[in-house]
């Protein structure tokens, strides 16, 4: 059985790869191996990407775009948000998992703006 952060860690990496191939199209023929929760946070992604992707729009301030971000960020930023909602963890720890991916996977200064935007999306 996967943890909890190697779930995290699978679904940000799913979304990732869509972001990059600029489709929103999820064969879950594809990923039998993968925990059913991961599938279910990645269905919720491509079910409700636009609306998530307005909230986060609606959060940045005006010397950030949604074209501007990068796509690491995006990912993590979807996948912390998808991961509050679907399955229901403390916003808290969705933030702190997601300053530690973003640390880990994206730029150094990245994991301040993970912090600020999550803070007021969730």
């Amino acid at each position: 059985m996967l943890k909890q952060w190697e779930k995290r860690v699978i679904a940000f990496e799913i979304v990732y790869s869509l972001l990059m191939k600029e489709q929103l199209l999820f064969n879950e023929d594809e990923y039998q191996n993968v925990d059913k929760d991961v599938i279910k946070l990645i269905n919720y992604v491509i079910n409700n990407f636009n609306d998530i992707k307005n909230k986060i729009i609606f959060h940045l301030n005006e010397n950030w775009s949604w074209e501007r971000l990068l796509v690491i960020d995006k990912s993590i930023l979807i996948t912390a948000y998808a991961e509050f909602n679907v399955f229901k963890i403390d916003k808290k720890i969705v933030i702190d998992q997601a300053i530690i991916t973003a640390k880990k996977y994206s730029d150094e200064k990245s994991y301040k703006f993970i912090n600020f935007i999550l803070d007021k999306l969730i």
